[in-house]
């Protein structure tokens, strides 16, 4: 009889190796989502001259329900309003993102004054995503993709790290890009030049090329292992994505890739818009999402297994 216990003993020990292994979240749970509608669970942090109104109709300016939900409320960001400065600002979520590998995705829509191609004076302001925020700064921080509404920049589509450039010569921008302009023939093709919605009563479009005036789902996919965070827009509109770079830690400057997610809008200009009222980011549809693979059970594991199999056998 000792013997016999002695031996279930063991078994039982090796269950509680199985028992007692960790569980684990399974790719494609959610760790932070919102409909902008309320503030809860983000915090929001700008420059002097910024605004931010969650809840937002934004259907008062013609603007259609966000591709990936349902209602026209959200997050409207605005910059440098009448200082004459660079601003920005950034709503980022209170909890930090720890997960090896996630997907952080927002629903983002460019508005600015026109007339178009050019844009009216002060109307090239920029709107984005960021990852790996360090929860304090206004604006940039970490690693972060912003794009300008009217294209009005040598530079519309840009990687940061913090608030330090990642020029098209770093190697870090996405396949087919010979530039990081609206004007490169990928981004023309792309997202052909749209009008601003009816109600907002311009009927000229923007060149070919640029983000504005369209809803473009901004997604990052980050592997905060490899220090790297793949941004890619796609245009409700065309129905086209394009993958503008992989931001890498082992290139150039350093990168974080844990931390807050954040929403960032900015005008990196001294130019004050002819119309503050129509010059504007708005943000719908905020979501993470854990894409860490479940490893292979360990030798413990596969163990306890047996070790319960052989118990469950004996009992009868």
């Amino acid at each position: 009889m000792r013997r016999s216990s002695t031996r279930a003993s063991a078994i039982l020990a090796g269950a509680a190796l199985f028992i007692a292994a960790p569980v684990l979240a399974a790719p494609g749970d959610i760790l932070f989502s919102s409909d902008l509608d309320t503030s809860t669970g983000l915090t929001v942090a700008g420059t002097s001259d910024t605004a931010s109104t969650f809840g937002y109709d934004y259907s008062a300016d013609g603007i259609p329900s966000a591709p990936s939900g349902s209602g026209t409320t959200g997050l409207k960001l605005e910059a440098n309003l009448s200082a004459g400065s660079a601003n920005e600002i950034a709503a980022f979520t209170d909890v930090a993102i720890t997960a090896d590998v996630y997907k952080v995705t927002v629903d983002a829509w460019g508005n600015t004054v026109g007339p178009f191609p050019a844009g009216g004076a002060g109307s090239t302001e920029f709107t984005g995503l960021a990852v790996g925020h360090d929860g304090v700064t206004a604006g940039r921080s970490g690693g972060t993709l912003l794009y300008t509404n009217e294209g009005g920049s040598s530079r519309d589509y840009r990687l940061y790290k913090n608030n330090s450039e990642q020029f098209y010569a770093s190697g870090q921008y996405g396949p087919g890009l010979a530039s990081n302009n609206a004007s490169d023939p990928l981004f023309i093709a792309a997202f052909p030049g749209v009008s601003p919605p009816v109600a907002q009563g311009d009927p000229t479009f923007i060149q070919d090329g640029a983000g504005g005036f369209q809803w473009m789902t901004i997604e990052a996919l980050v592997d905060s292992v490899a220090g790297t965070a793949q941004f890619t827009i796609s245009s409700a509109t065309s129905g086209n994505s394009v993958v503008i770079g992989t931001l890498d830690a082992n290139v150039g400057n350093s990168l974080a890739t844990t931390g807050s997610a954040a929403i960032v809008y900015a005008d990196l200009f001294s130019s004050v818009s002819e119309d503050p009222t129509l010059t504007f980011g708005v943000f719908d549809n905020f979501v993470v999402t854990d894409l860490t693979p479940i490893p292979e059970p360990t030798s413990a594991v596969i163990v306890g297994l047996a070790a319960l199999a052989l118990l469950r056998r004996r009992r009868f």
